[in-house]
């Protein structure tokens, strides 16, 4: 490889490792990295679907436990679409 090669290989490095380092210091240092695309959570712990960590009635652990049940259901059905599809077997095409 060419000493120019080297440089512009180097220059390119440094270019995507500053804007890694952009990137992650301009992300919201809350945990919450999904920004403006979680609804705000209501006041009894689950709005929307999504699991809360507000709340701590019966009520809004009941809610939760719910939700995440319903997440769990979708993710085994994902899942097992996904096994499905990698177990397809190939047919022999007719031409």
């Amino acid at each position: 490889m060419s000493k120019t090669a080297k440089i512009a290989l180097w220059v390119v490095v440094a270019a995507v490792l500053a804007l890694g380092a952009w990137w992650y210091a301009a992300m919201p240092q809350n945990g919450n990295y999904n920004g403006n695309t979680v609804p705000p959570s209501s006041a009894n712990g689950v709005q929307g679907g999504n699991v809360s960590a507000q709340g701590n009635t019966d009520a809004a652990l009941n809610q939760n436990l719910s939700a995440m049940s319903s997440q769990m259901n979708g993710f085994s059905s994902d899942s097992a679409s996904m096994d499905q599809g990698l177990n397809d077997q190939p047919i022999q095409q007719s031409y």
